[in-house]
């Protein structure tokens, strides 16, 4: 995050945005309607200088199974996020 090392103070919602449209584009081409990115502060921050944030981010993937009405299957990935301040 380029725009925080500037010294520009980035919300969870702008991250959330960058996340959806790296998904969105090549190389992963991800459905649009079937991801949800959410990003958190955490309460307690684990490292001195920096700002934590926590990135999750779900998608229902394909089911091969849809003809037999057999729901789309959820993955999820979360990952702790570390903005250095100056």
């Amino acid at each position: 995050m380029v725009q925080y090392q500037n010294g520009n103070e980035v919300s969870n919602s702008q991250i959330e945005t960058w996340g959806e449209n790296h998904a969105l584009g090549a190389p992963y081409l991800l459905d649009q309607s079937r991801l949800n990115t959410v990003v958190t502060t955490p309460a307690t921050q684990r490292v001195a200088g920096a700002d934590e944030r926590q990135i999750a981010i779900y998608y229902q993937i394909d089911s091969v199974l849809g003809f037999a009405g057999i729901e789309f299957p959820f993955i999820s990935y979360t990952r702790p996020v570390f903005l250095l301040e100056d």
